[in-house]
C-alpha cells in the first residue's frame, strides 16, 4: 500500500504542480469547511512526517478532484466517481465556488459526524442516505 506521502507527491509530479498551487486550490474548501492546511502542515504531508487527519485528506481530495481512499493510499482507482463525498468537485484548473457550509444545524450535525468516519463508513452512510431518497421519488 502507497502513502498519502506518497499519493500528493505523485499529484505534484504527474500534474506539474508546486505545493503551493495545492495550498491555492484548497483554499476555498478550506473557508467553507472550516478546515485549516497551512504551508508548513501540507509540506509535513508531502515529507511523510505526518499524515493528515481525515478532514483535511477530504479538502485535499475534494481540491485535487481524487479519490479520498487513493489520496490515502488504497489501492483504489484515482478518480473521483459520482458516488464520492462531492461527486462534482471542480476539476483543479479551474476551482470555481465550494459547496458552502449548511445553515441548517441538523444537516451541519450530520456533516460534522460523518467527517469524523473512514471513508468506508461515509461511502456506506452516502448509499443509505441515497437509498432513502431514491424511496422518497417513488
Amino acid at each position: 500500500m502507497s502513502s498519502t506521502r506518497d499519493r500528493l507527491q505523485e499529484i505534484l509530479k504527474v500534474r506539474d504542480m508546486k505545493q503551493s498551487d495545492i495550498l491555492h486550490l484548497c483554499e476555498p474548501y478550506c473557508k467553507a469547511y472550516g478546515v485549516k492546511i497551512t504551508k508548513s502542515g501540507l509540506s509535513q504531508y508531502c515529507a511523510g512526517i505526518i499524515t493528515p487527519k481525515q478532514d483535511k485528506v477530504n479538502i485535499l481530495a475534494m481540491a485535487l478532484n481524487v479519490n479520498e481512499g487513493w489520496l490515502m493510499g488504497y489501492d483504489v482507482p484515482m478518480e473521483r466517481k459520482s458516488g464520492d463525498y462531492i461527486s462534482s468537485a471542480p476539476k483543479p484548473s479551474c476551482v470555481s465556488s465550494p459547496v458552502p457550509p449548511p445553515e441548517d444545524p441538523v444537516t451541519a450535525e450530520i456533516l460534522n459526524a460523518v467527517r469524523s468516519m473512514p471513508a468506508e463508513q461515509q461511502q456506506q452512510v452516502l448509499d443509505y442516505v441515497q437509498y432513502l431518497a431514491s424511496r422518497e421519488h417513488k
